[in-house]
């Protein structure tokens, strides 16, 4: 399953950049793609239908064997989480996508790609929209292309969440972890509150998550069976790392830095140099996967990552040191501490820990733009900021665990030691490079992957029966838990609360639940909408803040092909990629507003001067 979704995700990338390459990124060039791999697939299917018969036969056996040697209190918990994981799906398709980056640059990116059939770099306000990597916006393509709109975006991430258990589960099999673990493994993935409030969102954190995951699956393959096939899907998934998500890059190299010292510890002992050459074929595929979003984002900043000091300032520290580090690693952990279980205990923890080692909590370039540290935001059941307290508390119980068996027994368990080491270092990294932010929660996800195969490598240490009585008390607690965030959903909710959830629910309409985030706006944009079709408006020109909410102005090509809406009066560098001056009728500004604006030596006067939000100019 693992290496199929591996292989599906090459195809899906490199068919992504040849279309793009020959313009052919519409319709019907998607369409005739899958449509070839379709009957490909299915021949393959019909060819082997016999020994997939049996397969499938087989497995269903096995499952159904399985559910039976479950106990009443395990089949409760399964079906619970199987329920959880549906409501959750249908959330995903009711619910538009409406978190605030794919306002901004998530879904923007995918409506230009649309219009431009190609993803090569365009003008835009917006320069995450080019430089930020790309593989899960373009999963999203091709859902947007083939269905004609977003009604399935959100599944994207729902099927990396369930995707990525796969791979946690992968990994412990290695290890040979009994199935009562596994099944406990995969409840606790399940119930990763941070994980379900994403998976109905279009953020790409899970699908990060799936490639971590896999890259340390195939690290572990490549050792026990020293095969060119697993060293090569092990840099696939590396590769896919880098071009989901650049905290990828804080992430990734420690797991190729554990891979590296087993294979070179492999070559020592066996004496096979051939080992040697397998390593170099991890580089291959990391290069392939990464060359055309690294080369667009070097063709217009002069550099791979696409950023520069400029859009780095205030996010990344400038200047480090032993107690700035042990700091942020404070306030990273403290943003776990769940205010339901907690309330502001968290704050005053970390308050007094900076005291104690004489820093201030507030110092200047080490918080996010500066911002006041608050461990708990404001925003309860938010995906940008959900604490996963429980699980964090379980980790940091099975370390203590761990350490204390170690002492007893006076021997070390090095799968635990190894899986402790990377994550500590990963989250050190992580916490002496970026500024702490109040919603750096959701860029730990991959971490708490990493402390479930942790958790469940310590448990199966202890006497199941010891397990059992734990899982007694934790699994109803964290399915409840996992159940009320996900039907309080703070900007998708089932079930409305006041405080707690945006004004929105199941039957506001489907325009309406884009601004869950910000439901101030929606009257304007709405007004917008109706403008552009009444007027029958096709030739837009857009100006936006760095971060203004684009999609609800972009999504109406959807709808009617042949509006084109493009960037226009840039200032930062993208103006370089203006190839032509435009013919623009109207003029639509987001959080910008001036009486009147000249483009092309026209001038264009504002007719909503009473907006806020979003400003319409036209020439008359």
């Amino acid at each position: 399953l693992l290496t199929s979704v591996i292989y599906f995700s090459l195809l899906l990338l490199f068919s992504t950049e040849v279309l793009s390459l020959l313009h052919l990124l519409n319709y019907t060039g998607v369409t005739t793609f899958w449509l070839f791999i379709s009957l490909f697939g299915s021949a393959l299917i019909y060819k082997n239908k016999i020994s997939l018969t049996k397969n499938l036969s087989d497995s269903l056996t096995l499952l159904s064997i399985a559910f039976k040697q479950l106990s009443f209190f395990y089949k409760t918990i399964l079906i619970s989480s199987i329920l959880l994981l549906i409501l959750i799906l249908v959330q995903g398709m009711i619910y538009p996508p409406n978190n605030w980056d794919s306002m901004t640059y998530h879904l923007p990116r995918i409506s230009h790609w649309i219009q431009n059939e190609s993803v090569e770099n365009y003008p835009t306000h917006i320069v995450r929209q080019l430089y930020q990597p790309l593989f899960s916006e373009y999963v999203i393509l091709h859902t947007h292309i083939l269905f004609g709109g977003d009604l399935f975006s959100n599944a994207v991430q729902f099927f990396f969440l369930v995707l990525t258990t796969f791979a946690v589960i992968g990994i412990l099999k290695e290890f040979n972890v009994n199935k009562s673990i596994l099944f406990i493994t995969t409840i606790l993935c399940f119930t990763l509150p941070e994980a379900l409030l994403e998976a109905s969102s279009t953020q790409n954190d899970l699908t990060h998550s799936f490639f971590i995951l896999t890259a340390i699956y195939y690290a572990i393959k490549s050792y026990k069976i020293t095969t060119p096939n697993y060293f090569l899907l092990f840099g696939i998934s590396v590769g896919f790392c880098l071009v989901t998500k650049v905290i990828a890059y804080l992430y990734a190299p420690f797991i190729v830095l554990v891979f590296a010292i087993f294979i070179l510890y492999k070559i020592i002992k066996e004496k096979q140099p051939k080992f040697l050459l397998y390593s170099f074929i991890v580089i291959i595929p990391i290069i392939a996967i990464n060359i055309g979003h690294s080369f667009r984002n070097y063709s217009f900043s002069g550099n791979i990552i696409g950023t520069n000091d400029k859009i780095t300032k205030g996010i990344v520290f400038e200047k480090t040191s032993p107690k700035i580090i042990l700091s942020s690693c404070l306030k990273n952990m403290a943003l776990h501490s769940d205010p339901y279980f907690i309330g502001n205990m968290g704050d005053k923890i970390v308050e007094k820990a900076h005291l104690l080692i004489h820093f201030n909590i507030n110092e200047p370039g080490t918080n996010v733009f500066d911002m006041k540290f608050k461990s708990n935001s404001n925003w309860k059941n938010h995906e940008d900021v959900q604490p996963n307290f429980l699980h964090l508390i379980l980790f940091l119980t099975c370390v203590l665990f761990y350490f204390i068996h170690s002492i007893k027994s006076k021997s070390l368990n090095w799968i635990a030691f190894t899986f402790l080491i990377t994550i500590s270092l990963q989250f050190i990294l992580f916490s002496a490079y970026l500024c702490w932010e109040p919603w750096n929660t959701r860029l730990h996800l991959p971490l708490f992957f990493e402390m479930v195969v942790f958790i469940a490598i310590i448990f199966s240490q202890i006497n199941m029966k010891r397990i059992d009585y734990l899982m007694y008390l934790l699994l109803p607690l964290l399915m409840y838990y996992a159940s009320y965030v996900t039907l309080h959903n703070r900007i998708r909710p089932y079930l409305y609360k006041k405080d707690l959830t945006a004004e929105t629910h199941l039957f506001s309409s489907r325009f309406y639940k884009y601004f869950g985030n910000f439901p101030e706006k929606y009257n304007e944009f709405k007004d917008f909408q109706d403008y552009m079709v009444k007027n029958k408006l096709k030739n837009i020109g857009l100006i936006s803040s760095i971060d203004g909410w684009e999609y609800p102005i972009i999504m109406n090509r959807f709808q009617h092909s042949d509006i084109k809406i493009n960037h226009i009066l840039l200032t930062n560098s993208t103006k370089n990629l203006e190839k032509i001056r435009l013919k623009i009728d109207y003029i639509v500004s987001i959080d910008k507003s001036e009486n009147t604006l000249t483009y092309n030596k026209q001038n264009y006067y504002l007719v909503t001067p009473k907006n806020k939000y979003l400003f319409i100019y036209t020439k008359k």
